[in-house]
């Protein structure tokens, strides 16, 4: 399932228009620095995420509340967040291949983290 939202998140950035890396950057210096918009966009990821719940497990025949279901989509949103956040705060260095970057190392991590043990 993680591969499967890897491709379509890497597939929706391919489809989003020119202008979108600068908007982006914007917005999250504007989260930066007003936190209605900050709480607005942790509200738009909250209600998307629970979007996906439902698609999802309607395509998949699971019950939305399916704990495998939301955890899969939990860690994708977990690694999407940290794979943007981290490029906006470097600047969106590279443009969208420095974006795209980051999500792979983001998604690569997630087997390695949910295995981490409190010995490193």
């Amino acid at each position: 399932m993680l591969d499967a939202f890897l491709t379509a998140l890497r597939a929706s950035l391919e489809r989003m228009d020119d202008g979108w890396d600068a908007r982006f950057l914007a917005t999250r210096a504007l989260c930066g620095l007003t936190p209605a918009v900050e709480a607005h966009s942790l509200r738009y990821c909250n209600e998307t995420t629970q979007a996906a719940f439902a698609r999802m497990g309607a395509r998949l025949g699971l019950d939305p509340g399916d704990v495998r279901l939301k955890l899969v989509i939990e860690v994708a949103v977990a690694a999407w967040r940290h794979a943007a956040l981290s490029w906006a705060a470097a600047g969106g260095q590279q443009g969208r291949a420095g974006l795209r970057a980051r999500l792979d190392e983001a998604f690569a991590a997630v087997p390695e983290s949910i295995a981490l043990t409190s010995g490193g």
